[in-house]
């Protein structure tokens, strides 16, 4: 098995993705980057505070973030995966 510390490098102006970028959000964390053609795109786990959307409590989403340049990434407004729409138990978690 390799190690990942030889496969994969954190970027010196890491974290690429931090909450205080992001109002109204509570938690951004788990990207799952995949490279199509010349974009980055991270599918990310978002945590939204409760009084943004109207919940009695903070939501989790999946959101796609996308970059050109691998290190410079925007976040969607919308869900790739709504777990609202599905009702209990999917929007506990």
């Amino acid at each position: 098995m390799k190690d990942a510390t030889q496969i994969f490098k954190r970027h010196e102006g890491g974290p690429l993705l931090h909450v205080k970028d992001f109002p109204g959000k509570a938690q951004i964390y788990n990207p799952a980057p995949v490279q199509y053609g010349e974009e980055t795109i991270l599918l990310v786990s978002v945590v939204e505070h409760a009084a943004t959307k109207g919940y009695g409590r903070d939501v989790g989403q999946t959101r796609v973030a996308r970059s050109s340049d691998g290190v410079n990434f925007e976040l969607s407004e919308e869900n790739f995966i709504d777990t609202q729409a599905l009702g209990e138990p999917w929007d506990r978690y």
